[in-house]
């Protein structure tokens, strides 16, 4: 990883507080390798963004992270490795994948697709609890509960893709392109809820986005990925001091 000391300074170093510990990480496609050693770490409470080009790996690596895609490295959760291949242990381990596909059951209703995002909870009154407070976060959820999710507007059905993750009560979330399709005001609305959730749950975020504005102002730190590498980790305050971001992609 290069190094940039006037810009990541502030950065503080890997230590035993990491709840996610991604190290070495490597990945491909058949014979082209799309990942090269990608290390990382993000804390609790932290939202830690990724940029980079289309095509440079950010989708793979939180694939990767989650046990969907093969993988080379090793992956630490909350100091225990994570399995690849099984997504179910992951999130019972406490860690939730939203994909840009936005993933709900569309044939079925708001409500129907939250308690299915709550299934590893282990009691009633535990997933009716999470449901409540989902929609005092998401006032949406509540409004349209008895509603077919595939007759939602693209925006709406991302609320609900994130409702679902938020059922299991992640203590990580991985979030792929969050504001992908949606208008500007619901971006501020999402992203804000995501900033919330990080300072009063401690709730830690590894985000890839490609609204770097919008995803800077809710950020901790920003790691730069270019042809499958970390290139660069900052603070997401410095990377706001830059003038444009485009020579690191």
């Amino acid at each position: 990883m290069s190094t940039d000391t006037s810009a990541a300074a502030d950065v503080k170093k890997p230590g035993s507080d990491a709840l996610l510990c991604a190290e070495g990480i490597t990945a491909s496609y058949g014979a082209r390798r799309v990942l090269e050693g990608v290390t990382l770490e993000v804390r609790p409470g932290e939202v830690v963004t990724v940029l980079g080009h289309n095509g440079a790996g950010k989708t793979t690596l939180l694939r990767a992270i989650f046990g969907d895609q093969p993988r080379g490295g090793s992956v630490v959760f909350d100091g225990k490795r994570l399995p690849v291949g099984d997504p179910t242990a992951v999130v019972r381990a406490g860690i939730s994948f939203t994909p840009a596909t936005t993933p709900i059951f569309r044939q079925l209703t708001v409500t129907e697709n939250l308690e299915l995002g709550g299934i590893v909870l282990r009691s009633r009154s535990e997933r009716r609890d999470q449901l409540l407070a989902l929609r005092e976060l998401f006032p949406l959820l509540l409004e349209r509960k008895d509603q077919v999710a595939g007759t939602m507007s693209g925006g709406q059905q991302r609320v609900l893709s994130l409702g679902m993750a938020l059922m299991a009560k992640p203590r990580l979330m991985l979030l792929d392109e969050p504001s992908l399709g949606i208008a500007p005001s619901l971006v501020q609305q999402i992203f804000g809820q995501i900033r919330t959730l990080s300072q009063g749950q401690g709730l830690a975020v590894l985000l890839v986005e490609q609204n770097v504005r919008a995803s800077l102002r809710i950020a901790d730190r920003v790691y730069y990925l270019r042809h499958g590498q970390i290139i660069l980790e900052e603070s997401a305050a410095a990377a706001q001091t830059r003038e444009h971001w485009w020579d690191l992609f």
